[in-house]
């Protein structure tokens, strides 16, 4: 998943959130709305979600927490690319999608677009922020893109979802 909707821009000191002590680019107002409203329609939805893996940067870290996943591990690979090794993260992250999880577990990958296309090796050409691509592993290295879900779309799915309960 890419994090949700962030400025391009770092807020000046004196604007950015308190735990934000490196003025790192932080959610907008939209990005904060759709996290919270993410996790509250997985959580609606019993997606069960086992691990979480997030992007060191403050987005994702926040993207993560306001969703509600309170244990996340933070993984150097998902850094940004321009923060090290290009192929390693790739490598890395192209590991973790293969990887089968348990029967009945989810794992959540938050990171930043560009490492998403480049792990995803032209699965796709854009991302919109905190859009998921949703992957099924075979466990033999086979894996196979099921679906790209907005982050705005969450909510729609959990809606859907008891409506159909209710009938």
């Amino acid at each position: 998943m890419r994090h949700a909707s962030a400025p391009v821009s770092r807020p000046e000191s004196r604007a950015a959130e308190a735990d934000n002590t490196s003025c790192e680019r932080q959610l907008d107002d939209i990005g904060i709305a759709c996290a919270r409203a993410m996790g509250q329609a997985i959580r609606q939805l019993r997606i069960r979600i086992d691990e979480v893996f997030s992007s060191p940067t403050y987005r994702a870290r926040e993207t993560v927490r306001l969703a509600g996943f309170l244990k996340p591990r933070t993984v150097i690979q998902l850094d940004e690319l321009s923060s090290g090794n290009a192929d390693a993260h790739s490598a890395w992250l192209r590991a973790k999608i293969a990887q089968r999880p348990q029967l009945g577990t989810n794992v959540l990958i938050v990171t930043q677009m560009p490492n998403m296309l480049d792990g995803v090796d032209g699965a796709t050409s854009a991302i919109a922020p905190g859009e998921a691509l949703v992957f099924r592993p075979d466990g033999a290295g086979v894996v196979e893109l099921l679906a790209r879900i907005r982050i705005e779309h969450w909510s729609l799915l959990a809606q859907s979802a008891r409506q159909h309960t209710a009938t």
